[in-house]
């Protein structure tokens, strides 16, 4: 159902995307964005999606866990269908003029729509970092699990 309200393709499809946590998000960075992926543009993505955080998603409550609050008051998240090299190359370079224009306002980045391997511990502060790194090694001491955003044992 969550699919579908999100009007997401039913079957599984290739794409490649962008995605940044923004502390803010002013009227002229939204208008160099539309100027760089809007209507009119020759802009080869599919969607670029903000959607508002702050409140309690910026809390952090007594005794949370890893993930707690995000920073900022906007997630961005954009992508595009590559067909073939040629598109997968115009895609990457309209994300990387998206992250350009947002870069000022950049506050971190949110696991879950990050799509390669990266350095897990910018996800968190150094205590919850250190914490996760203890769990591991009692837990998973031979590193055995690993996903893109690996996590090592203490």
């Amino acid at each position: 159902v969550l699919g579908d309200m999100a009007m997401d393709p039913p079957d599984p499809l290739p794409y490649i995307s962008g995605t940044a946590l923004l502390d803010e998000l002013p009227v002229e960075a939204t208008d160099e964005l539309v100027a760089v992926a809007g209507a009119g543009t020759d802009s080869p993505l599919t969607m670029v999606e903000f959607r508002q955080l702050g409140g309690a998603l910026e809390r952090t409550p007594e005794g949370a866990g890893a993930v707690t609050g995000m920073p900022g008051e906007f997630v961005m998240f954009s992508l595009g269908v590559p067909m073939d090299e040629e598109s997968a190359l115009a895609i990457r370079e309209r994300l990387d003029q998206i992250a350009e224009v947002l870069r000022p306002f950049h506050s971190g980045d949110y696991p879950n729509f990050i799509e390669k391997p990266s350095d897990a511990s910018s996800f968190f502060d150094a205590d919850r970092w250190q914490r996760l790194r203890r769990a591991k090694a009692a837990y998973d001491p031979g590193d055995l699990f690993k996903g893109n955003h690996h996590i090592p044992p203490a």
